[in-house]
């Protein structure tokens, strides 16, 4: 019953005694202690930051993860241990007790995706201010470069939707209103994270009509100088004209759009999702948020926990 459902709860988010091989788990010990780095780092930082910018931008990054930690904390605190609820002799207390733990519990688990979140986008931390956009027709002829302006009308409709600002600079068209090519600059918060996730192949109906998506960021030399990480996102986000290089398939005679690198990534109402709205949003916030995993997946499997000092005689 109810207090057989409240024991794991207790045992799980309090006593730690539950052991999880999803690296992502909250009940995963290392992601326990990489957490528990990052609220020790931040106090740290807390004592010591006066006068330092770069102390205060950790501090800012790390706050999100902090605080939905320390509310956390303060939910397990609330939560009644079954034990207690067990040797509770009034009937009426009882009961009280279990239903606030149900409370409790649900808030809890709420509060865990909260955290999840703010975790992931700790272990997102490619920052860039603004952004090169560039569309360009590839095989296919007048029929590709008509397709290329269909989805270069999508991108700026896109651009409008989050409110960013855009500016063209250079521009290709075809006598018919097809589009040879055209680049933008993009500049918006977060504008980098939504749109790195573009580059490569689109493909049209059962023709392969490749369009790609290239220079997805601001400077090439800061990229080059990044991590190996990194490089590996930007190999990943210039590909080529390569035809097998599809991220996604637009089909009109099914009205759907199939995005190839996530499981749920077929969509219908191709219209709608061409006019650069939610529609979009939602399908790029699922490649971001399996993006993000896959990062914060390679982060944890690199981190050691720190070593404590040795004690001197």
């Amino acid at each position: 019953m109810l207090l057989r459902k409240l024991l794991p709860v207790r045992c799980g988010y309090l006593a730690r005694r539950w052991a999880s091989s999803d690296p992502l788990s909250l009940q995963n010990e290392k992601l326990q202690s990489y957490l528990e780095s990052l609220r020790q780092e931040y106090y740290g930082l807390r004592v010591n930051a006066t006068g330092n910018s770069r102390a205060y931008e950790r501090l800012s990054q790390l706050e999100g993860v902090v605080n939905a930690l320390e509310q956390r904390r303060v939910l397990e605190r609330n939560i009644t241990s079954a034990k207690d609820i067990e040797q509770e002799k009034d009937e009426d207390m009882r009961k009280l007790m279990e239903e606030e733990n149900e409370v409790y519990a649900d808030l809890l688990s709420k509060q865990e995706q909260t955290m999840l979140q703010e975790l992931l986008a700790l272990a997102d931390d490619e920052v860039y201010p603004a952004l090169i956009f560039g569309v360009n027709a590839g095989a296919g002829g007048q029929e590709a470069m008509l397709f290329a302006q269909e989805l270069f009308e999508m991108y700026t409709s896109y651009f409008e939707h989050m409110g960013w600002e855009y500016e063209e600079f250079a521009r290709e068209t075809t006598d018919i209103g097809g589009l040879r090519h055209a680049n933008v600059m993009v500049n918006g918060a977060d504008a980098f994270h939504w749109l790195r996730f573009e580059a490569g192949v689109h493909r049209v109906q059962t023709r392969e009509l490749a369009l790609k998506r290239l220079q997805a960021r601001l400077v090439q030399q800061q990229l080059e100088s990044s991590e190996a990480s990194k490089q590996a996102t930007k190999k990943a986000q210039q590909g080529s004209l390569n035809r097998n290089e599809k991220i996604r398939t637009y089909n009109f005679v099914q009205d759907r759009v199939t995005d190839h690198r996530i499981q749920g990534g077929t969509l219908h109402n191709l219209d709608g999702f061409l006019k650069g709205g939610e529609s979009l949003s939602g399908l790029v916030e699922k490649l971001q948020l399996e993006h993000r995993r896959s990062r914060l997946r390679d982060l944890l499997e690199a981190w050691q926990p720190p070593q404590k000092a040795a004690n001197k005689d």
